[in-house]
């Protein structure tokens, strides 16, 4: 018998990744043959576990952060099955339209200076061998001035069609001054208005049918508390009542707007509008749409512009980006709900900005065929100041302390489950998630406590608790809402509290000391 040692080497490129293989045969029969083949698993490729949200962000915005972490359940998630960072890079993008940038694992989006419409991103997710892509859409609103100005009609009339070919006034709005836009069926600046399209972008057309540059569209965009006028589209400069300063500011008596805040007026400020409900709860299932409404209601004697903002969850659901409500007036405002196919269960946490005041948003997306129910109670006293006073399912918690919910798992016993991994996590209104912990659960039919301790670093603001049961055959979610406090209203409330006791316990002195003067009174003759 013939021995014959064989020395394979294999070498694989690119030079990032190489292998080499020793091994010793032994040959028994000289005259076999055969062949034989090597597979070698370069890794896995990362995976986007949810595509990057679209979004939408006005006309000639300043730089907007689609997701400030992209490994984490957000806007968009990549990960890596090995544990490490995968590198963000844009693969693909249009500077002419959208600027798109990343910054370690922060993916951040700025508009083209006048541009409007929609742009594409792609960004790629890598590791040291293999990389995937996720392409996102970004709406870019046109920011117009809205309905002012009707009256006298263009004059002027088409232009003097051009003799022998000579170059057209203008092609696009910014061959034109003074404001005006191109008139693109005769290839000549306006020069005058009577409707707000015939202006370019940031401009208006006036009652005296000039286009006028935009001050302000909303009370945000003025300074020193004043309003926005939206007749005009400038911001007041003094003020004869309430309405013409912005939320928070009354006027004195120097027709000046002061702020409110810090005692005195501030106690008789009424609210100039309101937002209901407060929170929006949803569920659904892969691929469904759905409609909800929220209610924007104008205090106000003058008409007024609000801007609406939709956070964390651009992916689920669309609004407008503004609402323009007559005064003392409201306006139902619709939210398209629409979930991806292959999005993954679990609950999605979002708000809505209307000037300031959020809407907290949760989207429950589950399973059509596998889901059993969560039973989920937040155990404490239910927060007593506004404006959280008894509302929905909201706890007042601070930093460090344990939020305690009561979870109810016994429609999986009766379903033969015993043992099954929970996962707890806490989202903040942005779908950021600021806790997560899978634990192997062993259960029975009943009820059992789950204590998680908040971090001490985290910020005051609403959160939502998610209960998740995922395993393939079998899944099932829940979620609360609480609010979790600043340390420093913790000094606050005991202060309250305190000083709340020392006026009964004085109220009963004093009464006892009349009590006492009233029975001793001598009597007259």
């Amino acid at each position: 018998m013939r021995k014959l040692l064989l020395i394979l080497s294999l070498v694989l490129l690119p030079s990032v990744f190489a292998l080499s293989i020793f091994d010793a045969f032994t040959i028994i029969d000289p005259f076999a043959s055969g062949t034989f083949s090597i597979s070698v698993d370069a890794g896995n490729t990362p995976i986007w576990n949810q595509s990057i949200s679209n979004v939408t962000v006005n006309q000639d915005a300043s730089v907007s952060t689609v997701d400030a972490n992209m490994t984490l359940l957000g806007n968009g998630q990549c990960t890596d099955a090995d544990g490490t960072t995968p590198t963000f890079s844009v693969a693909s993008e249009n500077t002419s339209a959208v600027d798109c940038s990343v910054s370690g694992v922060q993916l951040n989006i700025t508009p083209a200076s006048s541009f409007y419409g929609n742009s594409t991103c792609i960004i790629s997710c890598a590791d040291a061998t293999n990389s995937t892509n996720s392409t996102f859409t970004i709406t870019v609103n046109e920011v117009s001035a809205g309905g002012a100005g009707g009256g006298a009609g263009g004059a002027g009339g088409g232009g003097a069609g051009g003799a022998g070919g000579a170059a057209a006034e203008c092609s696009e709005d910014s061959d034109c001054s003074s404001g005006y836009s191109c008139n693109t069926g005769t290839d000549q600046c306006y020069d005058s208005c009577s409707s707000n399209s015939q202006c370019a972008s940031g401009y208006f057309c006036s009652s005296s049918n000039t286009c006028d540059e935009i001050e302000c569209n909303y009370d945000s965009d003025c300074s020193e508390g004043y309003a926005c006028d939206t007749s005009d589209y400038a911001c007041y400069d003094s003020c004869s009542s309430n309405d013409e300063c912005a939320s928070g500011y009354y006027c004195d008596e120097d027709a000046s707007c002061e702020s409110g805040s810090g005692g005195g007026a501030a106690f008789f400020l009424a609210p100039t509008f309101k937002i209901e409900p407060e929170i929006i709860n949803i569920k659904l299932t892969e691929g469904q749409t759905a409609v909800k409404t929220f209610t924007i209601s104008n205090f106000k004697s003058i008409p007024r512009n609000f801007r609406l903002s939709l956070r964390g969850i651009a992916s689920l659901a669309v609004i407008p980006t503004n609402v323009f409500i007559e005064a003392k007036s409201k306006e139902v405002i619709g939210i398209d709900f629409k979930v991806p196919e292959d999005i993954r269960i679990g609950v999605y946490s979002g708000s809505i900005d209307v000037e300031a005041k959020l809407i907290s948003v949760i989207v429950e997306v589950r399973s059509e065929y596998s889901d059993l129910e969560i039973g989920l109670t937040l155990q404490g006293n239910k927060s007593s100041f506004a404006p959280f006073a008894g509302q929905f399912d909201m706890r007042a918690v601070y930093p460090g302390q344990d939020l305690s919910p009561k979870v109810d798992l016994s429609s999986f016993y009766e379903r033969g489950f015993s043992l099954l991994d929970v996962e707890y996590s806490l989202l903040d209104s942005e779908n950021q998630v600021v806790y997560s912990e899978i634990v192997e659960t062993q259960f029975n039919s009943e009820p059992f406590t789950k204590y998680i301790t908040l971090p001490t670093n985290i910020a005051p603001g609403r959160y939502v608790l998610s209960v998740l049961i995922d395993q393939g055959e079998v899944s099932g979610l829940a979620s609360k809402t609480f609010d979790v406090r600043s340390r420093f209203s913790l000094l606050d409330d005991f202060v309250i509290q305190l000083s709340i006791i020392i006026l009964i316990i004085s109220a009963i002195f004093l009464l006892y000391v009349h009590y006492r003067a009233k029975k001793h009174k001598p009597k007259s003759r």
